[in-house]
Protein backbone atom coordinates (compact mmCIF):
# COMPACT_ATOMS: atom_id res chain seq x y z
CA UNK A 1 0.00 0.00 0.00
CA UNK A 2 1.31 3.04 -0.99
CA UNK A 3 0.60 6.01 1.59
CA UNK A 4 0.02 9.74 0.40
CA UNK A 5 0.84 11.34 4.03
CA UNK A 6 2.71 9.60 6.21
CA UNK A 7 4.87 10.52 9.69
CA UNK A 8 6.67 9.01 12.38
CA UNK A 9 6.55 10.66 16.15
CA UNK A 10 5.31 14.01 14.84
CA UNK A 11 5.47 16.31 17.76
CA UNK A 12 4.54 19.99 18.31
CA UNK A 13 4.94 22.31 21.70
CA UNK A 14 4.24 25.42 22.34
CA UNK A 15 6.65 26.63 25.63
CA UNK A 16 6.02 23.68 27.44
CA UNK A 17 2.55 22.63 26.60
CA UNK A 18 2.47 19.62 24.06
CA UNK A 19 -0.27 20.17 21.64
CA UNK A 20 0.70 17.18 19.12
CA UNK A 21 2.20 14.21 20.91
CA UNK A 22 4.77 11.44 18.81
CA UNK A 23 1.35 11.32 16.06
CA UNK A 24 2.67 8.39 13.40
CA UNK A 25 -0.51 8.87 10.75
CA UNK A 26 -0.27 6.61 7.23
CA UNK A 27 -2.76 7.70 4.82
CA UNK A 28 -3.36 5.75 2.00
CA UNK A 29 -3.13 6.74 -1.79
CA UNK A 30 -7.06 7.29 -3.43
CA UNK A 31 -8.98 7.05 0.31
CA UNK A 32 -11.08 9.73 2.13
CA UNK A 33 -9.88 10.14 5.41
CA UNK A 34 -11.03 11.73 8.60
CA UNK A 35 -9.11 12.97 11.48
CA UNK A 36 -11.86 13.27 14.45
CA UNK A 37 -11.17 14.82 17.65
CA UNK A 38 -12.72 17.31 20.03
CA UNK A 39 -11.92 20.57 20.07
CA UNK A 40 -8.41 21.55 21.27
CA UNK A 41 -7.27 17.82 20.62
CA UNK A 42 -4.71 18.67 18.07
CA UNK A 43 -6.22 18.37 15.23
CA UNK A 44 -5.84 21.85 13.36
CA UNK A 45 -2.02 21.87 14.24
CA UNK A 46 -1.03 18.49 13.21
CA UNK A 47 -3.04 19.54 9.77
CA UNK A 48 -1.00 22.60 9.85
CA UNK A 49 2.38 20.96 10.47
CA UNK A 50 1.06 18.65 6.87
CA UNK A 51 -0.30 20.72 4.59
CA UNK A 52 -1.94 24.08 5.64
CA UNK A 53 -5.64 23.55 7.15
CA UNK A 54 -8.88 24.19 4.40
CA UNK A 55 -12.35 24.60 5.72
CA UNK A 56 -14.41 23.08 2.20
CA UNK A 57 -18.17 22.94 4.27
CA UNK A 58 -17.31 26.43 5.82
CA UNK A 59 -20.41 28.82 4.64
CA UNK A 60 -22.47 26.61 2.50
CA UNK A 61 -26.21 26.17 2.84
CA UNK A 62 -27.87 22.44 3.20
CA UNK A 63 -27.45 21.95 -0.35
CA UNK A 64 -23.96 23.06 -1.20
CA UNK A 65 -22.67 20.43 1.90
CA UNK A 66 -24.10 17.85 0.24
CA UNK A 67 -22.67 18.56 -2.86
CA UNK A 68 -19.27 18.97 -1.60
CA UNK A 69 -19.78 15.64 0.06
CA UNK A 70 -20.18 13.68 -3.04
CA UNK A 71 -17.66 15.67 -4.71
CA UNK A 72 -15.56 14.73 -1.55
CA UNK A 73 -16.88 10.93 -1.95
CA UNK A 74 -16.02 10.43 -5.64
CA UNK A 75 -12.56 11.82 -5.96
CA UNK A 76 -10.71 9.21 -4.96
CA UNK A 77 -12.58 7.08 -7.56
CA UNK A 78 -12.81 9.84 -10.61
CA UNK A 79 -9.31 11.07 -9.95
CA UNK A 80 -7.09 8.81 -7.89
CA UNK A 81 -7.14 11.98 -5.37
CA UNK A 82 -6.12 11.11 -1.80
CA UNK A 83 -8.23 13.75 0.62
CA UNK A 84 -7.61 14.38 4.30
CA UNK A 85 -10.15 16.00 5.91
CA UNK A 86 -10.08 17.20 9.63
CA UNK A 87 -13.39 17.92 11.82
CA UNK A 88 -14.64 17.90 15.37
CA UNK A 89 -18.45 17.38 13.64
CA UNK A 90 -18.74 13.47 13.25
CA UNK A 91 -21.46 12.72 11.41
CA UNK A 92 -20.37 14.73 8.89
CA UNK A 93 -16.91 12.60 8.79
CA UNK A 94 -19.05 9.41 8.66
CA UNK A 95 -20.45 10.00 5.76
CA UNK A 96 -17.68 10.94 3.91
CA UNK A 97 -14.64 9.33 4.48
CA UNK A 98 -12.82 5.43 4.25
CA UNK A 99 -10.14 5.54 6.79
CA UNK A 100 -10.04 7.29 10.42
CA UNK A 101 -7.73 8.80 13.19
CA UNK A 102 -8.79 9.61 16.10
CA UNK A 103 -7.04 12.39 18.17
CA UNK A 104 -7.45 13.47 22.00
CA UNK A 105 -5.21 15.64 23.96
CA UNK A 106 -2.65 15.21 21.38
CA UNK A 107 -2.31 11.74 20.93
CA UNK A 108 -3.66 8.97 18.18
CA UNK A 109 -6.05 6.65 20.14
CA UNK A 110 -7.09 5.25 16.54
CA UNK A 111 -6.08 4.83 12.98
CA UNK A 112 -7.97 2.40 10.35
CA UNK A 113 -10.72 1.74 8.11
CA UNK A 114 -13.82 3.23 8.91
CA UNK A 115 -15.73 -0.21 9.23
CA UNK A 116 -13.16 -1.43 11.79
CA UNK A 117 -13.59 1.57 14.05
CA UNK A 118 -18.01 0.27 13.75
CA UNK A 119 -16.89 -2.86 14.44
CA UNK A 120 -17.23 -1.48 18.06
CA UNK A 121 -20.31 -0.03 17.12
CA UNK A 122 -22.66 -2.94 18.88
CA UNK A 123 -25.34 -1.68 21.15
CA UNK A 124 -27.77 -2.81 23.58
CA UNK A 125 -30.24 -5.68 22.38
CA UNK A 126 -34.24 -4.58 22.73
CA UNK A 127 -36.86 -7.66 22.93
CA UNK A 128 -40.10 -7.83 23.25
CA UNK A 129 -41.73 -11.55 24.06
CA UNK A 130 -45.33 -13.11 24.44
CA UNK A 131 -44.69 -14.62 27.82
CA UNK A 132 -42.25 -12.56 29.93
CA UNK A 133 -42.93 -15.11 32.73
CA UNK A 134 -41.00 -17.67 30.52
CA UNK A 135 -38.34 -15.24 28.99
CA UNK A 136 -36.96 -14.02 32.55
CA UNK A 137 -34.89 -17.02 33.70
CA UNK A 138 -33.03 -16.85 30.51
CA UNK A 139 -33.56 -13.01 29.93
CA UNK A 140 -31.70 -12.58 33.71
CA UNK A 141 -28.39 -15.04 33.14
CA UNK A 142 -28.19 -12.49 30.08
CA UNK A 143 -27.76 -9.13 31.78
CA UNK A 144 -31.57 -8.46 31.04
CA UNK A 145 -33.72 -5.50 32.19
CA UNK A 146 -37.42 -5.11 31.92
CA UNK A 147 -38.56 -1.73 30.31
CA UNK A 148 -42.73 -2.67 31.11
CA UNK A 149 -43.96 -6.14 31.12
CA UNK A 150 -42.94 -7.81 27.89
CA UNK A 151 -40.60 -5.43 26.41
CA UNK A 152 -37.11 -6.36 27.76
CA UNK A 153 -33.09 -4.48 27.17
CA UNK A 154 -29.75 -6.34 27.03
CA UNK A 155 -26.35 -5.06 27.23
CA UNK A 156 -24.52 -5.30 23.78
CA UNK A 157 -24.44 -9.51 22.85
CA UNK A 158 -21.59 -11.17 20.21
CA UNK A 159 -23.36 -12.88 17.73
CA UNK A 160 -22.64 -16.33 19.15
CA UNK A 161 -24.58 -14.75 22.22
CA UNK A 162 -27.32 -13.56 20.75
CA UNK A 163 -28.02 -16.58 18.49
CA UNK A 164 -27.48 -18.46 21.87
CA UNK A 165 -30.20 -16.50 23.64
CA UNK A 166 -32.52 -16.75 20.80
CA UNK A 167 -32.37 -20.55 21.14
CA UNK A 168 -32.68 -20.69 25.10
CA UNK A 169 -35.92 -18.32 24.25
CA UNK A 170 -37.38 -20.54 21.61
CA UNK A 171 -36.89 -23.40 23.94
CA UNK A 172 -38.19 -21.52 26.73
CA UNK A 173 -41.77 -20.85 24.68
CA UNK A 174 -41.72 -17.34 25.29
CA UNK A 175 -42.64 -16.06 21.97
CA UNK A 176 -40.30 -13.95 20.77
CA UNK A 177 -42.25 -10.93 18.70
CA UNK A 178 -39.30 -8.38 18.08
CA UNK A 179 -35.35 -8.40 17.99
CA UNK A 180 -34.12 -5.39 18.00
CA UNK A 181 -29.82 -4.59 17.82
CA UNK A 182 -29.12 -0.97 18.34
CA UNK A 183 -26.02 0.06 16.68
CA UNK A 184 -23.54 3.05 18.18
CA UNK A 185 -23.06 6.02 15.85
CA UNK A 186 -19.63 7.23 15.40
CA UNK A 187 -20.02 10.18 17.76
CA UNK A 188 -20.87 7.49 20.69
CA UNK A 189 -17.87 5.11 19.81
CA UNK A 190 -15.86 8.51 19.82
CA UNK A 191 -16.47 9.81 22.75
CA UNK A 192 -15.99 5.87 24.10
CA UNK A 193 -12.23 6.09 22.69
CA UNK A 194 -11.91 9.18 24.18
CA UNK A 195 -13.05 8.84 27.73
CA UNK A 196 -15.06 12.36 26.86
CA UNK A 197 -18.36 13.22 27.64
CA UNK A 198 -20.96 13.56 24.35
CA UNK A 199 -22.35 17.29 23.81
Amino acid sequence: MRYIVETNALSKTYGKRTVVDHISLWVPEGCVYGFIGPNGAGKSTTMKLLLGLVKPTDGLDPAGIQEMRTLIRSMPERSGATVLLSSHLLGELEQIVDRVGVINKGRLLFQGELRELQRHSQGAVSLRVLHPEKALPVLLTHGAAAQDGSCFTLPALSDGQLAQLTEQLAASHAGIVALTRHTKSLEEIFFHITGEAGA
